[in-house]
């Protein structure tokens, strides 16, 4: 027989005979006073009786992170603690002597602990509630942040841009009207913008405490669109090596080179075609990048630069010649609202620096005194960051002052698909 007596980690009494219960007790008090560490994988005190008959073994070990089958992460936990807590097992951890504890979890449930799966393969409206609601509690006293990685998410899109509909919707234009994911953030925190559409493969850092966050699907089920989601969600306490505990950074990522792109940007459509991709309205973050030993600048460039359907395509430009726009004339306000804010972008060409700026917009990523195409612009301000900044309205209204604005088949409403690197010192 099998019991568990102690919660920081997991320790298993397995009596052998019934034989001498003062020694069993005497031995289990002094197993508790050894003070063994949770970071050792496992320990056994045994307990033997006056001819060395073995009477019981004490075997306890921590309850660490682990992979349980089909890569889905859970927490080390004995067999019978795992059931007791609402997880399955999965795989063995502890040198066999505990489970992977995998956690997936049902709409409206609540959770405290880590390492949870928030999953819909197929949502159905006549048997998956809306709102989905999960409700992630902290699982000790120390936690700050919860990190939400969207392994699957696809729920309808925003409104978008189309050739017929622009006028009567211009103002609505990347609001997430039909389907909405939205995260709570406790205490007067700062919650991450809503966002909606298809954004499997991002992720998001969101303030946590003492209190718990709510992620809500809201969705209308008067609308056929196909859905689902696997959100898995990770907690970090105060003392984690995690930049997003001390910075303003909702996305973070690390290495030398990669891709960003906007919430709701699907990158096998061509922006060649209105309305492909829409930005989300409502978009104030900033995705963090770790500025790796040796490395002393970051820079972008559009993953597709082509003039007719750039990847970087965030509201319209003054200058109709260039199509794009730095500095001041992104202004954030009116007719220039969206803009990405990258503090001292200099435009490298070779190994020219032109300018130094921290707003880039229209429908090419270049300085407005250039040309026509998008180039490679970097930054060595540290921290290294892209600063997402769009506001709730769109600029629908063609111009040939204004490049036309943002509603035309360039597709200044697309938002960014864009590679970065760092540049060695």
């Amino acid at each position: 027989m099998c019991e568990i007596f102690a919660n920081c980690s997991s320790v298993l009494f397995c009596s052998l005979n019934q034989e001498k219960l003062n020694m069993i007790f005497l031995t289990i008090c002094l197993f508790l006073l050894k003070g063994f560490h949770a970071s050792e994988v496992n320990q056994t005190t045994q307990a033997t009786d006056r001819n060395g008959k073995l009477i019981f073994s004490v075997i306890r070990f921590p309850n660490a992170p682990c992979v349980g089958s089909g890569g889905f992460n859970g927490t080390c936990y004995t067999a019978s603690e795992c059931s007791a807590k609402g997880g399955s097992s999965s795989l063995t951890c502890a040198s066999g002597f505990g489970v992977c504890c995998v956690f997936s979890m049902a709409c409206g449930t609540t959770i405290s602990q880590n390492n949870t799966y928030h999953i819909i393969s197929s949502f159905t409206a006549a048997t998956t509630a809306s709102p989905c609601t999960y409700t992630i509690c902290p699982c000790n006293t120390n936690i700050c942040k919860l990190r939400l990685d969207f392994e699957t998410f696809s729920i309808a899109g925003p409104q978008s841009a189309d050739a017929t509909a622009i006028a009567s919707v211009g103002p609505s234009i990347g609001d997430c009207r039909t389907d909405s994911f939205t995260v709570t953030a406790p205490d007067g925190g700062s919650a991450p913008p809503t966002i909606c559409g298809l954004n499997t493969g991002q992720h998001m850092f969101v303030d946590s405490s003492s209190s718990c966050n709510k992620l809500s699907f809201n969705i209308d089920t008067a609308n056929s669109v196909s859905r689902s989601w696997r959100v898995k969600v990770t907690q970090y306490d105060c003392g984690s090596n995690v930049p997003g505990i001390v910075d303003d950074c909702l996305q973070y990522l690390t290495g030398t080179s990669g891709t960003i792109k906007n919430f709701n940007y699907d990158s096998s459509k061509s922006n060649a075609v209105l309305g492909a991709n829409t930005h989300l309205s409502n978009q104030n973050y900033n995705i963090c990048f770790r500025q790796e030993r040796g490395f002393c600048s970051i820079c972008f460039d559009p993953v597709n630069p082509s003039t007719t359907a750039s990847s970087f395509a965030v509201s319209a430009s003054p200058n109709a010649a260039a199509q794009s726009a730095t500095g001041t004339t992104c202004t954030g306000i009116a007719i220039f609202s969206d803009y990405i804010e990258v503090q001292n972008l200099q435009l490298s060409i070779g190994a020219a620096i032109a300018i130094g700026v921290q707003r880039s917009c229209g429908v090419l990523f270049n300085d407005n005194g250039i040309g026509t195409v998008s180039v490679t612009m970097c930054s060595f301000h540290v921290p290294f960051r892209w600063g997402v900044r769009f506001n709730d309205g769109e600029t629908t209204v063609a111009s040939a002052a204004l490049n036309t604005g943002e509603n035309v088949a360039l597709g200044g409403m697309s938002g960014f698909d864009m590679n970065w690197f760092l540049r060695a010192c």
